[in-house]
């Protein structure tokens, strides 16, 4: 399933992110692809070892949300152009956040130049977790050189940017 990402509100940051998800039976295959002002972007350091970080989301990160669509519970996966990442799980919207081990990294891919940035990864996750039709969400956190983050998702529906909200999951998957 391929997406474009849109930034949040009227902001005139000069980049654009596009992509594809993939869901199979027990893997996930998310590839993001930023083109634009690359020599306005913070990157983080590239981690030797790819290890479950805290807040990623407070710099450049990349991420998507995912879960069955008759059901409240999702889980949350991000993404570091370090290599560093985390997944976490939620029965609601925002709610019982925790750490899981239900979505793991099996392989990350990084590559920038100074026109574009291609990041992918492949998830493992158990199968049981997401039967069914999925909702899935893609969003990005962008963090520019002068300290400013920037946010891009599939759609901004409210007047603050909002990856969690249900309605920007606009791409469904049944597996």
């Amino acid at each position: 399933m391929e997406f474009t990402l849109v930034p949040f509100a009227d902001d005139k940051i000069n980049l654009h992110i596009d992509g594809d998800i993939e869901v199979t039976r027990q893997k996930i295959s998310a590839r993001y692809r930023l083109t634009g002002d690359m020599q306005r972007v913070r990157w983080p350091q590239i981690a030797h070892r790819h290890e479950r970080t805290f807040e990623l989301w407070a710099t450049t990160c990349f991420e998507f949300f995912i879960g069955p669509r008759a059901h409240p519970a999702y889980f949350e996966f991000n993404l570091s152009p370090s290599g560093d990442w985390n997944s976490f799980a939620f029965s609601d919207i925002r709610t019982d956040m925790a750490e899981t081990a239900r979505l793991t990294l099996h392989h990350v891919s990084v590559h920038c130049d100074r026109t574009s940035a291609l990041l992918g990864a492949d998830i493992d996750f158990q199968p049981d977790d997401l039967a069914g039709p999925l909702d899935i969400g893609v969003s990005a956190v962008i963090e520019t050189v002068d300290g400013r983050c920037h946010y891009f998702a599939l759609a901004h529906p409210g007047k603050r940017p909002d990856f969690h909200a249900r309605q920007v999951r606009l791409v469904a998957a049944e597996i």
